[in-house]
């Protein structure tokens, strides 16, 4: 038996798993599924292909999420966009419109304390301590 050999942290295969399995892991399945990227990945573009609730994102834009009412459960993956400049957008929407709006977020990063910019740290710090 062969072991493949594989140098990453299996963060977005997890996540799609949890995906794959929703109706068994949450009270409420996701209606709609959005994943945003900065890479695209075979796997992602695999999983939008399979299952017809996802929508693949690159980068990341509050239009996605802002006008959404609540009245279905999106699942909303912001898988390696912390090269963005999306911090304050983030924190607004996981400490203010996820609860409000029945938005599950998922955010896939290498690093929570980015150290790229003043904005990534002050952010970081919020939603990690606030959610």
């Amino acid at each position: 038996m062969s072991l493949k050999k594989t140098f990453f942290s299996g963060k977005t295969e997890f996540v799609l798993k949890l995906l794959r399995n929703d109706a068994f892991m949450f009270a409420t399945p996701f209606d709609r599924i959005i994943i945003c990227y900065t890479v695209l990945q075979k796997k992602l573009t695999d999983f939008a292909e399979q299952d017809s609730r996802v929508t693949l994102f690159e980068g990341f834009d509050e239009s996605l999420y802002i006008n959404h009412d609540g009245s279905t459960h999106i699942a909303l993956i912001i898988d390696d966009c912390m090269n963005l400049d999306i911090y304050r957008e983030l924190s607004k929407l996981w400490t203010t419109i996820s609860r409000h709006r029945s938005i599950s977020c998922f955010h896939l990063t290498q690093n929570a304390y980015f150290r790229g910019s003043s904005s990534a740290q002050r952010y970081n710090r919020d939603i990690l301590i606030n959610r």
